[in-house]
């Protein structure tokens, strides 16, 4: 797909978000992203992240086991490899003898995909370009954003140098009421079903029994929109009509966040862009 989007676009970012070091080496993952900057003229990123619990799990591959240590050498790894460097690496996690990539165009900068928890909020400030967040959309977004740029700003790096994405479920219609209701399924997936953001649904107010009826509808296979409830999609997406979008958005640009990834399109898609083309960005200040 990224290498469909840079040949038939000049001017957009193009990247992943994201891809793991589990299933694929730091040194194949740096190859890859090399060859999508020179495909793309420079317009690349790396989206980097500690992979999605459920489908690694069914690979037999255990996430859980030492997921910080693996993103930090994996970062050590594809930074030195960027730069340029014959990169040899003896790690707790990873090992790299005498690797090195041939690229001509400027370093692939990387984002780390983060949620709530600390280690990972400290490693994109400190050693990344920025972050893709996924989370709440609102006080906790600040929060999640301060805590990045405090990590950078520590590690003598400048704050405003960092790209800082929210990733969200969206969906847009002249109907507010069909809008929130397509979004549903996507805050489901995105948000319900991932056990990292669990405390962030109790501390705002949702209840581990409307979290486990959302559980229950996703097993049986229906009635996910019937037991999402509309305060859930108003913490974690942004829906309704164009100008309900576009006030989150404004929003969300308060709270330090510089990019918006539009994830899980909730409606046809190709309607939906078409509306955000003409209805929303033009009018995003």
């Amino acid at each position: 797909m990224c290498v469909l989007a840079c040949q038939a676009t000049t001017r957009i970012r193009i990247g992943t978000g994201v891809v793991n070091p589990y299933t694929r080496h730091p040194g194949i993952l740096a190859a890859q992203a090399a060859t999508l900057q020179e495909m793309s003229n420079g317009r690349s990123f790396l989206g980097l992240g500690v992979g999605g619990y459920r489908a690694l799990h069914q690979l037999g591959i255990a996430t859980w086991d030492r997921p910080g240590r693996t993103l930090r050498e994996a970062i050590t790894i594809l930074r030195r490899l960027f730069d340029g460097e014959k990169v040899t690496f003896h790690g707790s996690v990873f090992r790299v003898a005498d690797a090195q990539i041939d690229f001509q165009h400027q370093r692939v900068p990387i984002y780390l995909g983060v949620m709530l928890g600390r280690q990972g909020l400290k490693m994109a400030g400190e050693l990344c370009d920025g972050a893709l967040i996924v989370g709440p959309l609102g006080d906790q977004t600040k929060q999640v954003v301060d805590s990045i740029k405090k990590a950078a700003s520590d590690s003598g790096k400048d704050p405003a140098s960092l790209e800082i994405a929210m990733s969200a479920p969206f969906a847009v219609s002249k109907d507010r009421a069909e809008a929130i209701k397509a979004a549903k399924v996507s805050v489901a997936e995105l948000a319900l079903l991932d056990r990292r953001l669990r405390p962030a649904l109790l501390a705002e107010g949702i209840t581990d029994e409307e979290i486990s009826r959302v559980e229950d509808a996703i097993k049986q296979g229906g009635g996910v929109q019937d037991a999402v409830t509309n305060t859930m999609v108003e913490l974690f997406g942004i829906a309704g009509t164009a100008s309900d979008c576009i006030k989150k958005i404004e929003l969300l640009k308060k709270t330090g966040i510089t990019q918006l990834v539009v994830g899980r399109p909730a409606r046809e898609v190709p309607e939906m862009i078409r509306i955000i083309g003409r209805d929303v960005i033009p009018n995003v200040r």
